[in-house]
C-alpha cells in the first residue's frame, strides 16, 4: 500500500529509481499465471501511467505481450470486480498509447473479442444486462480506441459479427446514461457519431443522442 502511494505521488523526474521493479513484477506475475491480485494491477496501472505521462510510451512496447496476457487472464472470466475494472483501465492506457503498429495490433487482439461480446450482449435499455463486465471502463476503452485510433476502431466495428455499425452507434449513444464523467460521455458520443457517418441509423439513434 505504501509503495502504491509512492507511485501515485512521485514526480516524473524522481521516478527513475522505481522503474527497475516494473519488469520484475511483470516477470513474477507471468510466472505465477492466472488472474492477478488486485494490488498487482494497481501497481501496473501506475507504472503504465508513469511511462505514458512521461513521454516514454515507446519503452512500454517490449512489455506489451506480458501486460496484455495479465489483462486477458483477468478478463477471461466475466466479473464486475474491481480487479476487472483495473484490467480494463490498463488496457485503455495500452490501447490509447500504443507506440507501434504491432503494439496496437496486439492490443486489438485482446480488446476485439470484448467489443464483440459487448455488442452482442449489452442492452442499455434493459434493467439488467447480460453483459457481465463493468460498463463505464468498457466505454472508456472504446472511447479511447476511437479517439486515438479512429480508423482502427472503425475497422473493428465493421468486423463485429451479427450486427451493423448503425446499431453499434445507437447502442453507444444509449450507453451515455452510464457514462457520468463529462470526458467519458464526450468520447462515447464522438464514437457514436463517427459510426453513424456510415449511414443506416434510424430515429432511435437521434433520440438517444438528444436524450
Amino acid at each position: 500500500v505504501l509503495f502504491l502511494g509512492v507511485l501515485r505521488t512521485v514526480e516524473l523526474e524522481q521516478a527513475a529509481p522505481l522503474m527497475p521493479f516494473f519488469p520484475k513484477l511483470l516477470a513474477q506475475q507471468t510466472a505465477l499465471g492466472g488472474p492477478p491480485p488486485e494490488w498487482t494491477l494497481d501497481i501496473l496501472l501506475e507504472y503504465c501511467a508513469l511511462h505514458c505521462s512521461g513521454g516514454a510510451a515507446s519503452h512500454l512496447a517490449q512489455f506489451y505481450p506480458a501486460l496484455l496476457n495479465i489483462c486477458q487472464s483477468q478478463l477471461r472470466t466475466p466479473s464486475m470486480s474491481r480487479t476487472t475494472d483495473m484490467s480494463l483501465q490498463v488496457l485503455q492506457l495500452l490501447l490509447a498509447h500504443a507506440p507501434t503498429a504491432e503494439a496496437l495490433m496486439q492490443t486489438r487482439e485482446v480488446v476485439a473479442p470484448l467489443f464483440a461480446l459487448w455488442a452482442s450482449t449489452f442492452d442499455p435499455w434493459a434493467t439488467k444486462s447480460a453483459f457481465s463486465y463493468p460498463v463505464p471502463p468498457v466505454l472508456g476503452l472504446l472511447g479511447a480506441w476511437h479517439s486515438r485510433h479512429p480508423q482502427n476502431f472503425a475497422e473493428a466495428a465493421a468486423s463485429v459479427p451479427g450486427t451493423s455499425t448503425a446499431r453499434l452507434a445507437t447502442v453507444l449513444a444509449a450507453s451515455c446514461k452510464q457514462a457520468r464523467p463529462v470526458g467519458l460521455r464526450s468520447a462515447v458520443i464522438s464514437s457514436a457519431l463517427s459510426l453513424a457517418e456510415g449511414g443506416g441509423v434510424d430515429d432511435a439513434f437521434w433520440r438517444e443522442l438528444m436524450n
